[in-house]
């Protein structure tokens, strides 16, 4: 009888080690709200495209509980002179599988924007076509020196007090968001990592972070 008691009390310290070992790091990827893993782009001389493919929130809300999740494809096109449309119909092709879908205008993004509601693999060959011109995009992230995963941990590092501040028991009262920053949209000349850390006190902080080396560009105090 002692010896069956003392296995139970083994196993359970066994399990709350487990559930109480759990890295930061990981916690952190249970609780991202929006993943972006993939991030492809093309452009010609009158627009450009971006498709940012990843997971998120079934139920978007930007409220520090990170929900249930899904795959996403969100799919940009940003046109250099002002479109007065507040829609446009165009045509997407993924592997040479074309479809028709309806861009609606988010003025916030200054962007024509349609979840493609398909899943996106990294070696897709991705295309539009939109009034007669063809574009081709390309994965980036592909050639990116730092990926989703390794953002992740110089944002987790970079964030340690916050992000610890905000775990209790295993529980993290804070939600988490990985996007992809693109060159024209920010004047930039390249593509940044934005991570974001947003509690349920709806306080938050960024950090940019180079997709080539890992240096730290910008950081919220």
């Amino acid at each position: 009888m002692k010896k069956r008691l003392l296995a139970i009390v083994l196993l359970f310290c066994v399990l709350c080690f487990v559930g109480c070992g759990k890295k930061t790091e990981e916690i952190v990827i249970e609780n991202m709200s929006e993943l972006t893993k993939d991030f492809f782009f093309g452009e010609n001389e009158k627009c450009y495209a971006t498709l940012s493919v990843g997971t998120r929130e079934k139920d978007y809300l930007m409220d520090g509980k990170s929900t249930p999740k899904t795959d996403f494809s969100l799919f940009c096109i940003t046109f250099f002179e002002e479109n007065v449309k507040n829609m446009i119909v165009v045509e997407v092709s993924v592997n040479g599988q074309k479809k028709m879908y309806d861009m609606e205008f988010n003025s916030f993004s200054n962007a024509y924007m349609v979840d493609l509601e398909k899943k996106i693999l990294p070696d897709d060959e991705i295309a539009f076509a939109y009034e007669g011109e063809s574009v081709s995009l390309a994965n980036l992230s592909k050639n990116f020196g730092v990926n989703w995963k390794e953002a992740i941990s110089i944002a987790c590092k970079n964030f340690e007090k916050a992000i610890d501040g905000e775990i209790k028991h295993g529980v993290c009262s804070a939600e988490f968001y990985l996007k992809i920053l693109d060159k024209r949209a920010n004047n930039f000349d390249d593509f940044f990592w934005c991570f974001t850390i947003l509690n349920d006190k709806n306080e938050s902080k960024s950090i940019i972070i180079s997709t080539t080396d890992g240096s730290v560009l910008a950081k919220s105090n």
